[in-house]
């Protein structure tokens, strides 16, 4: 390590970032601080709306000691995202930069606001948590230590994610990884991972863009990760850095077939988010076989169970065209 990245003062350098509740008085105040080892070299980035408080303020409490700075992106209003003494509080808080956006924008545009902050403020790396994440405090550490070995083996990588786990009595399933290639440094190399516990180099992110806000909410780490993978960028998950991760309000089975159980609205934009990655020349074609034979289940079985079963199938389809029918742009599109 050669010394501390090159901080600009936070008033000019989140100047124009957002458009806060409060222009720049969540920003004003803040002091990014200097902590010894290689905790300057990476921020935490975390996004709220409307988050269960003693999940996130366990999390925030973990996390603000482990990182140079921790920045929260609020996604909407005061009183709709987050309770107006909720906000104070934050805003009060040591070594934590708020910034509130005025209307819900979705997690992309958030993790996109992070990423911003923190390359801003000089930080080299960002770690993103979901809101609702149980995190072992030495968790950062290590996946900063994971992108550090693969640095120094030549290893052109984008992000290190951790392996997550179902948190215990949460009643949801956690993600399954599929290895792409042999293990490096005692990493698995991964054709995606989730965002919750994903500790993105800043570098390679600004070379392969931003996440996807057509996307709002789903399939937005996965769609990133594989056009990482499709600009010769590695995503790795350190296979011991294990994180407890919450998705929807259970599980949905039919035989051995199981997904998340969601609301309609999130439901909507997964299936709308689904076929746009359809049309992505990035997303693999055993990944788009996958989504043709499992989302139109998924959806059979969400309307089903459903109180209105046509009129929820009706409104899925009409997501999934409107995902076929969309125009696209960048960073979608090359």
């Amino acid at each position: 390590m050669t010394g501390e990245p090159t901080r600009r003062p936070v008033r000019r350098a989140m100047a124009g970032l957002t458009r806060p509740d409060r222009p720049m008085a969540d920003l004003a105040g803040a002091n990014i601080s200097r902590p010894a080892m290689d905790k300057h070299r990476f921020a935490v980035g975390l996004t709220v709306f409307r988050p269960d408080r003693s999940l996130f303020d366990t999390l925030l409490e973990t996390v603000r000691g482990q990182a140079g700075h921790v920045f929260v992106v609020v996604d909407g209003p005061s009183g709709e995202a987050i309770e107006a003494e909720h906000l104070d509080v934050l805003r009060d808080t040591q070594n934590v930069t708020v910034l509130a956006l005025l209307a819900n924008a979705g997690i992309a545009a958030g993790l996109n606001r992070l990423a911003e902050a923190a390359g801003t403020a000089g930080f080299e790396r960002i770690l993103f948590f979901d809101q609702d994440s149980t995190v072992d405090p030495s968790l950062p550490a290590r996946l900063s230590s994971a992108l550090d070995r693969l640095a120094e083996r030549g290893e052109p990588v984008a992000a290190v994610g951790a392996r997550p786990v179902a948190a215990a009595g949460s009643d949801t399933r956690a993600p399954r990884y599929r290895p792409r290639g042999e293990p490096v440094a005692g990493l698995s190399a991964v054709e995606f991972a989730i965002v919750s516990g994903l500790m993105v180099d800043l570098k390679a992110f600004r070379a392969i863009g931003p996440f996807a806000e057509t996307l709002r909410m789903d399939g937005v780490d996965l769609e990133w990760c594989f056009r990482a993978w499709s600009r010769g960028y590695a995503i790795f998950v350190d296979p011991e850095a294990v994180l407890e991760h919450r998705v929807g309000t259970g599980v949905v089975r039919l035989g051995p077939l199981a997904f998340p159980r969601q609301r309609e609205d999130r439901m909507l934009n997964y299936v709308r988010s689904q076929a746009i990655c359809l049309r992505l020349a990035h997303v693999p074609l055993r990944w788009k076989m996958r989504t043709l034979l499992y989302v139109p289940v998924q959806c059979a079985v969400f309307a089903l169970r459903s109180p209105r079963p046509v009129r929820t199938l009706s409104r899925l389809v009409r997501a999934a065209m409107k995902g076929l029918l969309i125009t696209l742009s960048r960073p979608l599109l090359p």
